[in-house]
């Protein structure tokens, strides 16, 4: 995660996962030191920013504290406005803070590795060949822990979860943006590069896969299958993988 980032980017952290490993690298091991980690839980208290604010000199502050709902609070949509100049990239890793989800206002998210590329709508939509040329070095490559071996409650089975989050989430924006009308071609690149992220994901995957995972490896499968160009052979092989891997009981 941390090494994927461009200079002097800008990462918010949610979750234990994320917040204990990144926070643990960049203090202890030094890595990265010119990225800009802000811890978002922390954000959410008064004492925060009188205390912390001095080895935080590029970052401002647009209230006492984050938080939507009290006297001198702010929205993580006002953060990142009052950010947006000092800092080129931002990232965040993570859920939505306690419901705020006010930066999708003004905010489009790109999947990057465990986290998400914010990027303000008013520039536009970032094209498909710049988003994989940066996010595919982020995508997490170690193999799945072993999930037989570890409880819900353990670090590893929250590692499993994350990663195979990840990489679905890559291979469904690459699938999303393979999505044209029917008067025009299918584009080629998105939809072989979602077929290569989803069907490494089911290949890794432990049985029984997800169904989110059987459907989306399926209705890649069915459109490559119809795009002109294909031999037969490629054809059938597309079709045949698209009805084993959608069950019944999905629609594509």
């Amino acid at each position: 995660l941390a090494e994927s980032l461009p200079a002097n980017a800008m990462v918010l952290l949610c979750g234990d996962l994320m917040v204990n490993s990144v926070r643990y690298l960049h203090l202890a091991e030094r890595v990265r030191p010119d990225v800009t980690v802000m811890i978002v839980p922390t954000m959410t208290w008064t004492w925060f920013q009188p205390t912390q604010q001095q080895f935080l000199p590029n970052v401002t502050f647009p209230g006492t504290h984050y938080h939507i709902n009290e006297e001198g609070g702010y929205s993580m949509l006002d953060f990142l406005e009052a950010n947006r100049l000092a800092f080129k990239r931002m990232y965040w890793c993570g859920e939505w803070y306690s419901g705020d989800n006010s930066a999708e206002h003004g905010y489009a998210t790109y999947p990057h590795g465990f986290c998400k590329r914010l990027v303000r709508k008013t520039r536009g939509n970032l094209s498909f060949k710049s988003w994989k040329k940066h996010s595919s070095p982020a995508l997490p490559t170690f193999p799945l822990p072993d999930i037989a071996k570890f409880g819900d409650e353990t670090w590893e089975h929250l590692a499993f979860q994350e990663i195979v989050r990840a990489n679905h989430s890559h291979g469904y924006h690459a699938l999303l943006a393979g999505f044209v009308p029917d008067d025009q071609p299918l584009p080629e690149e998105e939809m072989l590069y979602a077929f290569h992220l989803l069907q490494q994901l089911a290949h890794q995957h432990p049985a029984p896969l997800p169904d989110f995972l059987h459907k989306n490896l399926g209705i890649t499968a069915s459109k490559l299958a119809r795009m002109p160009g294909k031999t037969e052979e490629m054809a059938v092989s597309y079709t045949h993988l698209r009805a084993h891997a959608t069950p019944e009981h999905l629609v594509c």
